[in-house]
């Protein structure tokens, strides 16, 4: 494997990670890296060690998505972080001809694309939790099932009477130079001659923050700090809306889970991030890896999600302290209008704010005025506060949070 040139131009590198094949052919995940600014270089010169020196950070991206969010780069390599970023299986860079995009049918599975990310940053293996807990996904999957075998039989009895629709059918469903690098191993030599690994920050965004958060649960001992950017921790509808709509999902992903849901997205986020654009902070996206109408949706992911809700929803104990980031407002994105381009229009943020506080012990929220979906891709004033509440927060974290000597 060798770091090769990236699309996000000269600061930053990728490396493909092969993960084997499955049933759609070669499966990989693409790691990017952000390379460090030159004035870090005369800061070691000079003795001076920034807040993040010794931190990794690595960076998952949301559904229908991709990295490209070069600014929110720069704010952890400014504080001396090496910044990483996933784009996971059948995503973005590492989306292959013939595959279906973002389909999988178990969060788990993500497992394999985070660990070969960490080996490649020169992190330690992660060991999962010894006390059950890691069993998390799995006993909410079984959960499903349970509440949903009874309406199962309905299901297969109209099967075998009609056949199973082709895969993909719609159906009834639709309801930086080398050297720079040389002294950024991940362990470093201690006063004593033992090496230390580099301390660890997880940041996400909306599907990658519920992944994220699943994973920290599961492997307690890897993360040392947890920022999420809007995580999708609850299905935006009602409690009875999401009950009666869950089992229908678990059917259709046991029996068909190629099924699409219907195209329900307008294009109105995309148009609300380009009516909010700021010249001053350019962001440029490939069309092709995030389009403008979210991906197709597809019953054995969705019920993979569903899943992860309902691990959540049962209380997650992830032992590093959480920072998650929201909008202040939602609004439903029923008809365009200029509500939008303020308000969170994908996530119900109320609910997600409840939502968080089940991820652990320490979690803080921060609710950004006037913030989209994605709080970084924001109308300028929203965009600059939710900077300025990462960067404090950082700032709150390294100072009660010290580097080893």
């Amino acid at each position: 494997m060798e770091w090769m040139p990236d699309v996000l131009g000269d600061e930053f590198e990728q490396l493909t990670l092969p993960l084997g094949e499955d049933d759609e052919g070669e499966v990989v995940a693409t790691l990017v890296r952000a390379l460090p600014p030159e004035h870090q270089w005369w800061q070691q010169l000079k003795g001076e060690r920034p807040e993040l020196d010794d931190v990794d950070v690595l960076y998952v991206h949301g559904w229908s998505d991709y990295f490209f969010q070069k600014r929110l780069a720069r704010v952890f390599t400014g504080r001396g972080a090496r910044f990483h970023a996933l784009d996971l299986r059948k995503y973005g860079r590492s989306l292959r001809p013939g595959q279906t995009p973002g389909y999988i049918t178990d969060l788990a599975e993500y497992d394999a694309d985070i660990a070969a990310a960490l080996a490649a940053m020169g992190q330690p293996e992660p060991a999962l939790r010894d006390d059950g807990g890691a069993d998390v996904l799995h006993e909410a999957r079984e959960r499903l099932a349970a509440e949903e075998n009874a309406a199962a039989g309905g299901l297969a009895g109209a099967s075998a009477e009609g056949g199973a629709p082709e895969p993909h059918e719609e159906s009834w469903i639709r309801t930086w130079p080398l050297w720079r690098w040389a002294s950024q191993e991940r362990t470093e030599q201690g006063h004593a001659g033992q090496r230390r690994r580099r301390r660890l920050i997880l940041v996400a965004h909306s599907t990658g923050g519920l992944i994220l958060s699943l994973w920290a649960h599961r492997h307690p001992d890897a993360a040392d700090a947890v920022i999420l950017n809007s995580p999708w921790l609850e299905f935006q509808l009602p409690r009875r809306g999401r009950e009666a709509f869950a089992p229908l999902v678990e059917l259709s992903a046991r029996y068909r889970p190629y099924d699409r849901a219907p195209q329900i997205d307008l294009g109105f986020y995309t148009r609300a991030q380009q009516a909010v654009a700021d010249p001053d902070d350019p962001v440029e996206v490939n069309l092709e890896w995030r389009p403008e109408q979210t991906m197709a949706v597809h019953a054995g992911w969705l019920h993979a999600v569903l899943a992860g809700h309902a691990a959540v929803a049962g209380g997650l104990d992830i032992p590093a302290s959480v920072c998650v980031l929201l909008s202040s407002r939602f609004a439903p994105p029923t008809a365009w209008s200029d509500e939008l381009t303020r308000v969170d229009s994908v996530l119900v943020v109320d609910d997600i704010a409840r939502a968080a506080l089940k991820l652990g012990p320490v979690v803080t929220v921060v609710r950004v005025d006037g913030a989209l979906h994605d709080v970084f891709l924001s109308r300028h004033e929203a965009r600059e506060e939710a900077y300025r509440r990462l960067g404090d927060w950082l700032t709150g974290w390294a100072a009660t949070n010290p580097a080893p000597e």
